[in-house]
């Protein structure tokens, strides 16, 4: 009776592993007590023969508590050993990330939204791209307005890494005249002037991207 109540608890705390193994260890205990009761009512080899009459009715009682009992030490052990299994610490199987692909996109600082050409570039990977506008919009909230180029690491779990590049240098140049594009015609249509103090700073700006120490 003892063993069926707690096996009831334990299959209501199963999906918790402490607990499980605590429930565990009780009906090995309560297993265990009953087996020892048993073993000690039982006759033991060398006692008094019993009268006659007695003999077979006592025997009929005594054999089955022996059988339960060794029953009973047996269950103890197993749930005993269940015990300290269900009480380790479960391991959790690790898988090394590996990138499985980037993707480099010319985006507006602040401004970027699911449409063309982050939607279709980041679908192919399977990546959220809600998730993606969330986090490069964020990261780039101090540079509204301007081209802030983003090379997005697409890690074997969907996973993935921003990494943000500096403006392109045609469009620093053309802030730096206050335009929006070149005039087409290189060489020809001159759209402005910059001093070598703004040519410095242009360099400086793009300087992390470059394979050089200073400018």
């Amino acid at each position: 009776k003892h063993a069926s109540t707690i096996m009831a608890g334990a299959t209501a705390v199963h999906r918790r592993p402490r607990a499980f193994a605590f429930v565990l260890a009780a009906s090995a205990a309560t297993l265990a007590g009953y087996a020892a009761r048993s073993f000690v009512h039982a006759p033991q080899s060398g006692a008094q023969a019993l009268p006659a009459r007695a003999s077979t009715s006592t025997l009929r009682v005594q054999q089955p508590r022996m059988s339960a009992g060794f029953g009973a030490a047996m269950a103890a052990t197993a749930f005993a050993g269940l015990a300290v299994t269900a009480a380790r610490k479960p391991r959790t199987a690790m898988r090394a990330l590996q990138e499985v692909g980037s993707v480099k996109l010319n985006l507006i600082g602040g401004k970027a939204t699911p449409a063309p050409p982050v939607g279709p570039a980041l679908g192919a990977f399977g990546v959220n791209i809600a998730m993606f506008v969330k986090e490069y919009n964020a990261l780039t909230s101090d540079k509204a307005g301007e081209v802030c180029p983003v090379i997005l690491h697409v890690m074997s779990d969907k996973s993935f890494t921003l990494e943000l590049k500096t403006p392109p240098t045609a469009f620093l140049v053309h802030k730096a005249v206050g335009k929006d594009r070149g005039s087409g015609r290189a060489g020809t249509d001159i759209i402005g002037k910059i001093d070598i103090d703004k040519l410095r700073e242009i360099a400086t700006i793009k300087l992390p991207d470059l394979n050089c120490e200073d400018v």
